[in-house]
């Protein structure tokens, strides 16, 4: 399944239309971000409990390439998006037996659909409903080269699934330039084939507009899931809870 293109999440700072046409207008937010996260759980295969407690300072040793992106269409009462996280990872290991290497690729993608449920943009105060799905996808790479004991191989895993999600989206511009938005959702339930047991995200982002056309906004953003696929020794369970701070400027037009 390929990932929809985007991410996160992360608020929107739009900002008021004339008071005019603005209800039926579409208005498109383009986000890119950062979001600096720490990651603590455990990650359970092949019959092997792995504890995870990793702060961003160390994924930042071993990161790649990592991109995060927000994208929004509303005509204020209905909207869309997709909000995508993709980070890769390749960390080596020197051991007292050899070398590992590892390539690890990921992606989360929030989608769905906004349903607003109080409030106009003019009006600076609005909650929308958010119904949609996450998608997770993890591929990892794992070279093993151990020369006194003559294995030298390459191990691959993937992983990927989707979780329906159900959330609510408060935004208020308490100023004309300076804003708040918190959201928060919880899904998975087991109720497809794959679905995780849970899944949530929890997100406040104070944002401040710069002109009708530009915002810049921060804040700090969670996201859990509990995930098992398999049984024996084909047994794969993510248990994680991912952290951290996140910055981001977005056009909206």
């Amino acid at each position: 399944m390929a990932p929809v293109v985007i991410v996160m999440l992360c608020l929107v700072w739009t900002a008021p239309a004339g008071a005019g046409d603005v209800k039926t207008q579409w208005q498109f937010t383009f986000a890119p971000y950062a979001w600096l996260a720490g990651i603590d759980g455990n990650v359970t295969a092949r019959g092997q409990k792995v504890d995870v407690d990793v702060g961003f300072s160390d994924i930042w040793d071993d990161l790649d390439f990592g991109g995060m992106l927000y994208l929004e269409a509303n005509n204020d009462r209905w909207g869309v998006f997709a909000n995508t996280v993709y980070v890769k990872l390749t960390p080596d290991e020197n051991t007292s037996l050899g070398k590992v290497n590892v390539d690890s690729q990921s992606w989360i993608v929030d989608f769905g659909f906004l349903f607003r449920l109080m409030g106009y943009r003019e009006e600076g105060e609005t909650i929308d409903l958010v119904l949609g799905g996450r998608y997770w996808d993890q591929s990892n790479e794992l070279d093993v080269n151990f020369p006194d004991l003559g294995i030298e191989d390459t191990f691959k895993k993937s992983n990927d699934w989707v979780d329906p999600i159900i959330g609510l989206r408060y935004t208020s511009w308490f100023t004309d330039n300076f804003g708040l938005s918190i959201r928060g959702d919880v899904g998975g339930f087991d109720i497809f084939n794959d679905s995780s047991d849970l899944t949530w995200s929890a997100q406040g982002i104070f944002g401040y507009r710069i002109g009708d056309a530009f915002n810049l906004w921060a804040g700090y953003r969670g996201l859990g899931v509990d995930h098992t696929e398999g049984s024996g020794a084909d047994r794969f369970k993510l248990d994680v809870t991912m952290y951290g701070p996140i910055l981001g400027f977005g056009f909206v037009f």
